[in-house]
This record gives structure tokens, C-alpha cells and sequence, in this order.
């Protein structure tokens, strides 16, 4: 595999996922490692020197943070497999009600691949996948994350980052971390967008189009009412949000439909949902929502779909099933807002 080639390194996740299921995963048989306050020293051996995901995978490595930082270790279990020969073959999340999350590992010559799944009762997402390259040593030497969140989607885009590391003895090294926005063309995928994730915050923001999109907000609020019918309300959010400054890193979210991933105390009513993103200076998301509530009863399909600006968002939309099902619906009411998150 030529792991510069952005077709294949998506076409790898996809035969992967295509031919691989959590449900059936049979990690049982390997050691089965929980991360504890004492943990075994086979995990906190890698524990110490993992910085990058490098050792343990870089969605534990999220998980772990993430349980550290936000209050969530009380309820969140971190569990790893060992393999006989050291390395691991998966690691497992559970958050309770909220569902498990998984990354599966699998072995090659010269690299190994991290697939991660969530699960929401029988329910399985695609949410990442990495490409682990290892060097003469067998140390990972290039970690190649992949978000495929978008991909499943269908969305026409997709990021992609690669951090690139060395050693010191134990010691890991940070040569570089860049993520890339990749737009797909009739010959292949080209770049769009490159952020260096190694710059300094200051230097970062320096550089970013700050927009708190609360004038379109007003514009929208002024421009949509419950008595257009969805095709005029879907061109409308596409004409306001055109005039936006040109942002690289905006980027646009269509979810229709039922949701089959609603949580408890989750409005079921909300059918259509345009959100814009763009970045805050403090490295968080100003999101301006439009909600459409209809008068339905029973399931509308659902899709859920990412797009960059200068994606042809209307006609994508005027094509999905959700669109179809709802556009002779009455509107019971819109919701129109900036949020921080």
C-alpha cells in the first residue's frame, strides 16, 4: 500500500470496515487488561511513554484524557487485550448509557491499522481510523488518522492528519502534526486545506477568519418564516450564508430524518437541521443552527451529511430521502440560533 496516496489509505478503511464487525469481534480470547488506578505493568509500561497514541492507540489516548478532564472517569471504563506477543489487539471503551466505543488493531509488514467503532445498542458507527507506521525497531514512527465520520457520510470531503515522531531511548519526539482538508476530484483527492497543529496557539489564531456568524443569524431570522415551504428555506440558508467571509475552515452539516441515535431527553421533533461551523478564538466552534419542526408521525429515513462551502450543498439536499419525505410536511415551527460551544 502506498500510504501517501490518499485513495488508498480510504480505500483500505473502507475494505476494512466492509469486512470486519465489532458485533463478531472475538477479543475474548486475549488477555483482558482493565486500566485501573494500579494497572497491570504490561499497560503501565506503555502508559508511561505513550504521548502521541504511539503505544496504546491514539482513540485511548483520547479516551484517557478525556475521562481525566471533563469528570467522566467515574463512569467510564478503559479496557485493553493483549496479544501473546505484546501487542494489542483492541481496546474498549464503555460509557454507560451513552455506549461502547472500540478500536480494533491489525498487523502488517511495515505498519498495523486502528479501526474505530462506536455502538450504541445495536447500532455501530465508523468514527476514525489509523494508520500505525512502524520503523526498523518496530516503534510507530507516523500515526495517519483518518476521520471517518465524514467519509460515512458520504460527504465529497475529508481530513486527515499525520503526525510524524522519533526517539530519544523512550523518549518520544514530536517532528510534526499536520492536518489536511482533502476535497475529492475526478482524479483522485486534492488538498484544500492545511493546518499545523504544532504552531502555537497565538500564531494559530493569528491566522484564522473569526466570524461569531451572529449578522447572518439576523439575516436568516429576517429571511425565513414558518409559512416557506423547505425548498424555499433550504436556498434561503444557502444565499445568506454565501455572503459569509470566505472562512476555509467552515464547514456546513445537513441532518434530516429520524434520528436513530437519540439519547434521553433529546427532542425527537427537530427533522431538519442546517448548521454552519466556524472557529472561536479559543480554539471552540461558533454554530448557527436552523431547525425545522414538522407535523409527522412515524419514521422520516435519516442522513447526515458534512460539507465544505463551496460544496453544492442545495442540490445534494433537494436529491436525499429525508428532504423528499418532508417537503409537502406542514412546518410547526423553526428555530433559528448561534450557539458557542
Amino acid at each position: 500500500m502506498d500510504l501517501q496516496n490518499v485513495s488508498e489509505l480510504l480505500k483500505g478503511m473502507k475494505d476494512y470496515y466492509a469486512s470486519h464487525d465489532i458485533r463478531t469481534a472475538d477479543l475474548i480470547m486475549y488477555d483482558e487488561i482493565a486500566l485501573t488506578s494500579d494497572p497491570d505493568q504490561r499497560i503501565s509500561g506503555l502508559l508511561q511513554k505513550d504521548r502521541h497514541g504511539e503505544y496504546i492507540g491514539i482513540n485511548a489516548r483520547n479516551w484517557i484524557e478525556s475521562a481525566d478532564g471533563s469528570g467522566l472517569a467515574g463512569m467510564s471504563r478503559i479496557t485493553f487485550f493483549m496479544r501473546p506477543d505484546g501487542r494489542l489487539a483492541g481496546a474498549w471503551n464503555s460509557m454507560g448509557r451513552f455506549g461502547d466505543n472500540y478500536e480494533l488493531f491489525d498487523y502488517h509488514e511495515g505498519y498495523y491499522t486502528g479501526a474505530m467503532f462506536g455502538l450504541i445498542g445495536r447500532m455501530e458507527m465508523h468514527n476514525s481510523f489509523a494508520y500505525y507506521v512502524t520503523g526498523e525497531d518496530g516503534r510507530v514512527v507516523e500515526i495517519i488518522g483518518i476521520y471517518g465520520g465524514m467519509i460515512a457520510a458520504g460527504s465529497d470531503t475529508v481530513n486527515i492528519s499525520r503526525t510524524r515522531l522519533s526517539y530519544d531511548g523512550d523518549e518520544t519526539v514530536l517532528l510534526s502534526c499536520i492536518n489536511t482538508r482533502y476535497k475529492k476530484t475526478d482524479d483522485g483527492y486534492e488538498p484544500v486545506a492545511e493546518e499545523d497543529l504544532t504552531v502555537s496557539g497565538d500564531k494559530e489564531r493569528s491566522n484564522r477568519v473569526i466570524d461569531d456568524q451572529k449578522e447572518l443569524c439576523g439575516k436568516l431570522r429576517s429571511s425565513i418564516n414558518e409559512d416557506m415551504d423547505l425548498e424555499t428555506i433550504v436556498k434561503t440558508f444557502v444565499n445568506v450564508i454565501s455572503e459569509a467571509p470566505a472562512n476555509p475552515e467552515a464547514e456546513i452539516e445537513y441532518a434530516a430524518g429520524t434520528n436513530p441515535f437519540l439519547f434521553p431527553g433529546m427532542d425527537p421533533g427537530y427533522l431538519f437541521c442546517l448548521m454552519r461551523q466556524t472557529p472561536c478564538e479559543d480554539d471552540e466552534f461558533y454554530q448557527l443552527i436552523l431547525n425545522v419542526r414538522f407535523d409527522v408521525s412515524g419514521k422520516i429515513p435519516y442522513d447526515h451529511r458534512y460539507f465544505a462551502e463551496d460544496d453544492d450543498i442545495a442540490e445534494y439536499i433537494r436529491s436525499s430521502e429525508p428532504y423528499n419525505a418532508l417537503k409537502e410536511k406542514s412546518i410547526t415551527g423553526i428555530d433559528i440560533d448561534v450557539q458557542e460551544t
